[in-house]
């Protein structure tokens, strides 16, 4: 019997049973060809979504942690509103990644899920600036992943009053302004962030710093 007639045969077949005998006689004798098609399908779906964002470019990587805030739509109202500070286009991302809790309010679970992430993020260049209360900062400045803010930031804004910046230790021990208190400034009227985790950083490492003087700047402007 020729391929032809044979598929011929196979759809007169299909036509004549009822939705669940197709369902079992597709899986019993077809169930390999479905498995490698439905494998090609994801393998195709996964390259054609990688591709696709490769298209986009992130503007801003920031990461709220240890923060209370009782707003349910603080990551996508902060976005939006870091999306209009910079200026974002269709295709420019702003990731803002909430829900981090580190230190003794968190579970263990949960403060190792937390780290984890952040470390991931900032070994994937994709965190720019840490907003948390701080322990936190501490914690990640004396792991020298933040900047001195005083050689980061121009004139106008090394100049923010002294209790602006906070101190904390590096891995040497030194002092630096490595944070920025942010309360009485949008991120807290506008329920963004808590009081007690209203401390901004940079990543040392981060690829946008620009951006994050950007952010800083409508804060203190």
């Amino acid at each position: 019997m020729s391929m032809k007639n044979e598929f011929s045969n196979e759809i007169k077949k299909l036509k004549q049973m009822s939705f669940q005998d197709k369902i079992w006689y597709l899986w019993s004798y077809y169930k390999v060809y479905l498995a490698l098609f439905l494998a090609a399908v994801v393998i195709l779906s996964v390259a054609a979504n990688a591709v696709y964002r490769t298209t986009f470019t992130t503007r801003l990587g920031i990461a709220l942690v240890n923060n209370h805030s009782q707003n349910l739509q603080t990551p996508d109202l902060l976005e939006e509103q870091l999306r209009q500070i910079l200026g974002c286009g269709k295709k420019d991302l702003v990731e803002v990644n909430s829900g981090l809790y580190l230190g003794e309010r968190a579970a263990g679970e949960d403060s190792y899920l937390a780290q984890t992430k952040l470390a991931a993020l900032i070994a994937s260049d994709a965190l720019d600036i840490l907003i948390a209360d701080q322990a936190a900062i501490e914690l990640y400045s004396s792991a020298d992943a933040l900047c001195d803010l005083s050689s980061l930031l121009p004139q106008e804004l090394s100049s923010l009053p002294p209790d602006a910046f906070c101190l904390s230790n590096d891995s040497s021990g030194a002092e630096h302004p490595f944070s920025l208190s942010v309360e009485g400034t949008w991120l807290t009227e506008k329920g963004y962030i808590s009081s007690d985790a209203a401390y901004l950083a940079v990543i040392s490492t981060s690829p946008r710093k620009e951006a994050a003087v950007q952010v800083i700047r409508s804060l203190f402007s």
